[in-house]
């Protein structure tokens, strides 16, 4: 998550109010001041100070209220397969929606370029930790990272439609991975992820 998407951030979810009264609990001292400081503006240097302090409070709230609700989500470390860069293209959007919804992203795509602060890259890292394998190939451009994709030890694949793949299924159940023929966006959309 980049700095300008941090500071803009606001919880939409109905399910994070308690987490964000539970925040802002944190952040009492800021808001208690704000109605003070705004009685004492008199001049232009105290005005300049106001809106300073006004927007450290704004800040440290917000960074409350992150912290609050990242430490109680479930974080999956994903890896994308079939990154894109391309706004219309469904790895894109499943990017930008697993950023949103709190989870670290890894990916790996055709061109090396940056999305929202999480590079692509076109080689094949050897990343640690990854819950979680989607795949946004077809079947036959996935059979160079079957071995790849193994050798992470994912706890599942997701199969994204046009990507599903009956003889990387029987390889990953093999070893123990789950697998799932689904769509990324449809599972965060409605809570499933």
């Amino acid at each position: 998550m980049s700095v300008s998407q941090f500071l803009a951030w606001t919880p939409t979810d109905s399910r994070y109010v308690k987490r964000l009264r539970f925040a802002l609990f944190f952040c009492p001292l800021p808001a208690a001041l704000v109605p003070k400081v705004r009685k004492k503006v008199a001049n232009r240097c105290e005005t300049r100070f106001y809106n300073i302090f006004r927007r450290l409070c704004l800040c440290f709230t917000n960074l409350a209220v992150y912290i609050a609700i990242m430490s109680t989500k479930d974080n999956k470390k994903t890896l994308i397969l079939g990154a894109s860069a391309n706004p219309e293209r469904y790895s894109f959007l499943a990017l930008n929606r697993l950023l949103n919804a709190g989870h670290e992203v890894v990916a790996i795509g055709k061109t090396k370029t940056v999305i929202n602060g999480v590079p692509i890259n076109t080689e094949q890292k050897p990343y640690s930790g990854i819950h979680t394998v989607t795949l946004y190939l077809n079947p036959d451009h996935q059979k160079e990272y079957y071995q790849y994709i193994l050798s992470l030890h994912p706890k599942r694949i997701i199969f994204n439609p046009g990507a599903e793949n009956e003889e990387l299924q029987s390889l990953a159940q093999e070893k123990g991975i789950e697998t799932m023929n689904a769509c990324t966006l449809v599972l965060l959309s409605t809570g499933q992820y």
